[in-house]
């Protein structure tokens, strides 16, 4: 998973995965930060 933090989002990157000798990482320069599925933002937690 990759994940940018811009304000007050997090962003799950896309991108290509590799795997070489049982490690999985992203091929460079595949990681894409704008077509996303997913962005989470912070919320006010007030525990009682």
């Amino acid at each position: 998973m990759a994940f940018l933090k811009r304000g007050n989002e997090l962003i799950l990157g896309n991108g290509k995965v590799q795997n070489t000798l049982c490690a999985s990482y992203f091929v460079k320069g595949t990681i894409d930060f704008e077509r996303v599925k997913f962005k989470f933002t912070t919320v006010d937690f007030i525990y009682k």
